[in-house]
């Protein structure tokens, strides 16, 4: 997801909406935290979208700019109630240099490297598989997310650090009075950018989510990635972010948008995600 950590981070987080809200929420799109709510069986959920990052820094390649990411796809098929696969990721990332400075990476760079230079690559892909375990008459849901990051894209155009990603986290998710809770927490195992060893991250986040009206929903989160301190040069860092969204549904459709605020150096200042998805049944629809 994306070429640092920062733009795949792993989440715990805490939004708290109040209001009159509709009895019934749905598993909120989250920026990054899973939910463990109940699945639909067949169901296939195919998006697609794009992103815009303000001052995106890329301190491996001494780079820095405004970020673009479109168009990004993702897919999501249900096996069962409790069983989901998925991948995302970007077809085309952009980057607008505003900064270009000498570092570790820099020799690497396909040429010419200035700021009146845009570079661009194709992002990197995440393959995910979603278990669900529910508990306590599904008041209490628990379940794991696992998969991996595949190194797509190129180092040579300074957006990629061509390391594979692992990923595991738990997830839970608890309902109570039309307000959805989850929290996430797990580990992101990378390779280490010296070519030796790895690099392990814990992964943390927090989302609610609330539906004021029908067909529409508001939801939030805080999410981060702690770990060791090596510093920013190799490209691997810490993170801590917020998003806020809303998401609009209509039958099988659903437009949402989410706004995030990062909060670690170095991080781009802003971001906004824009995403359209549409969701086939291959079996009966839930009512």
């Amino acid at each position: 997801m994306e070429v640092s950590l920062k733009f795949r981070p792993v989440v715990f987080l805490v939004c708290l909406f109040v209001g009159g809200l509709s009895s019934h929420i749905s598993a909120a799109d989250f920026a990054w935290v899973e939910d463990a709510a109940s699945l639909e069986a067949g169901a296939v959920t195919v998006s697609a979208g794009g992103g815009y990052y303000s001052d995106a820094p890329f301190p491996y390649a001494g780079l820095e700019g405004n970020l673009y990411e479109a168009p990004w796809i993702g897919l999501r098929y249900s096996a069962s109630d409790n069983a989901q696969f998925y991948f995302n990721g970007a077809l085309r990332k952009t980057l607008s240099p505003r900064n270009v400075v000498i570092a570790d990476g820099s020799g690497e760079l396909e040429q010419p490297v200035s700021v009146n230079q845009s570079r661009s690559a194709t992002g990197d892909f995440s393959i995910y598989s979603k278990f669900r375990f529910p508990l306590f008459a599904e008041r209490l849901d628990f379940g794991i997310v696992t998969g991996f990051t595949m190194p797509n894209t190129n180092t040579s155009s300074g957006l990629g650090l061509d390391r594979n990603v692992i990923h595991g986290r738990t997830i839970l998710g608890y309902s109570i009075e039309g307000v959805r809770l989850v929290a996430n927490a797990g580990i992101a195992i990378i390779d280490n950018t010296t070519g030796m060893g790895q690099d392990d991250f814990f992964t943390y986040g927090f989302g609610a989510a609330v539906s004021p009206v029908s067909g529409i929903e508001l939801h939030g989160e805080l999410y981060g990635i702690d770990g060791p301190p090596d510093g920013a040069g190799d490209g691997l860092f810490d993170s801590l972010n917020v998003a806020l969204g809303i998401g609009v549904f209509a039958g099988d459709f659903t437009a949402d948008v989410t706004a995030k605020r990062f909060f670690k150096d170095p991080a781009p200042t802003t971001g906004i995600f824009i995403h359209f998805s549409h969701t086939l049944h291959l079996g009966p629809k839930k009512p």
